[in-house]
C-alpha cells in the first residue's frame, strides 16, 4: 500500500512538473506564434510607442475601436491607443499616463457604446498596473493580479486558443486587424447598465480635456441591426439625455451618434467588430466631420 501511495505521489509531481513546463514555457509562445503578440506585448507595445511617435490625435475605446478605426485614413497624425475590454477609467488613466509624459494630443476621439458604461473589467490590470499610478488600481477588490495571471496561464481552457484563437496584427500607429475568414453567429448579447465608477471616468475625462484645452470628439460606430435591438428606444433615449448633459456643461465636447448609419455586412469580421474595409469606411466618416468642425 504504502509504494502504490509513494508512486502515485511521484506520477503526480512528474506530470505536474511537465504541466508547469507546457504550460508556462510551451503554450505561450506557440500561441504568440499562431495568433501574433499576447496581452502583455501589445500593452507594451502601445504604451512604449504612443511616446515615442508625433501626432495631433490619440483614439482612445474598446476593440469597437481598437479594429475600427485605421490612423493612415486620417489627413492629420493620429495613434490608436485604444485596446480590448477598455472602459472610461482606462481611458482616462491613458490621458494622464500621456500628460505624465508630456505627450497630451490636442485632439481626443473617444469611441463608445451602449454598453460600455456598465464594463468594469480587470481582465489587463496584470498589465495596467504596471503604467498607471495606484489609484487606478485602489477602484478594485484588493488582488494579485500578477500571480493570478501567472495562474491563468495554467488554466486547461487557455488550451483551447491553440484551435480557436483569432489571429491580430498590429500597426505602428495602433490600429489593430483581425486576420483569418469573417465569422458570423448570433450578437453578443449586450445589456445598457449604469456603473458609477465608470460614470464619474467619463466625466473626469471631459474635465480632464477642458482644463487641458483638448478637443473631445465622442463619436459610436455603426451597429448592425441585430446587436442594436438588443437596447429598448428608453435604453437609447436615456443614454442620449446622459451624453448630453456632459456636454451642456463643456463646450470642448462634441458628440456624433453613427449607430444607425448603415455599412455593408461584409465590412464586419464578426457581428459587432468592423473588419480594415469598415475601419476604413468609419475612418473616413470621423475624418470628414471632424474637417467639417473644424472649418465651422
Amino acid at each position: 500500500m504504502r509504494r502504490f501511495l509513494v508512486n502515485i505521489i511521484w506520477s503526480a509531481l512528474v506530470f505536474s512538473c511537465i504541466y508547469l513546463f507546457v504550460g508556462l514555457v510551451i503554450v505561450p509562445p506557440t500561441l504568440t506564434y499562431l495568433y501574433g503578440a499576447t496581452t502583455q506585448e501589445q500593452i507594451d507595445l502601445a504604451f512604449s510607442t504612443v511616446v515615442e511617435q508625433e501626432y495631433d490625435t490619440i483614439v482612445l475605446g474598446n476593440s469597437h475601436a481598437s479594429f475600427g478605426v485605421d490612423p493612415s485614413v486620417f489627413k492629420s497624425r493620429v495613434y490608436n491607443f485604444s485596446h480590448v475590454n477598455d472602459s472610461y477609467n482606462q481611458c482616462f488613466y491613458k490621458l494622464d499616463y500621456l500628460d505624465r509624459k508630456d505627450k497630451l494630443p490636442k485632439v481626443v476621439i473617444l469611441i463608445i457604446d451602449y454598453f460600455q458604461f456598465g464594463v468594469f473589467s480587470d481582465s489587463r490590470n496584470y498589465a495596467y498596473q504596471n503604467y498607471f499610478p495606484a489609484e487606478y488600481l485602489s477602484d478594485y477588490p484588493k488582488k494579485n493580479y500578477t500571480a493570478l495571471h501567472l495562474w491563468n496561464q495554467l488554466n486547461p481552457l487557455k488550451l483551447n486558443k491553440l484551435q480557436f484563437g483569432t489571429k491580430v496584427r498590429t500597426n505602428k500607429d495602433g490600429f489593430q486587424i483581425k486576420l483569418g475568414q469573417r465569422h458570423t453567429g448570433d450578437s453578443k448579447v449586450r445589456k445598457m447598465e449604469w456603473n458609477n465608477v465608470q460614470i464619474s471616468y467619463f466625466n473626469k475625462i471631459a474635465e480632464f480635456c477642458l482644463e487641458n484645452k483638448i478637443r473631445l470628439y465622442i463619436f459610436m460606430q455603426p451597429i448592425q441591426s441585430k446587436e442594436l435591438s438588443q437596447y429598448t428606444k428608453s435604453e437609447l433615449d436615456q443614454f442620449d439625455a446622459h451624453i448630453k448633459t456632459v456636454l451642456s456643461s463643456n463646450n470642448q465636447v462634441y458628440f456624433y451618434n453613427y449607430s444607425n448609419r448603415v455599412l455593408p455586412s461584409e465590412y464586419y469580421s464578426d457581428n459587432t467588430h468592423l473588419n480594415p474595409f469598415g475601419a476604413q469606411a468609419f475612418s473616413l466618416l470621423i475624418d470628414s466631420t471632424l474637417s467639417s468642425e473644424i472649418r465651422e
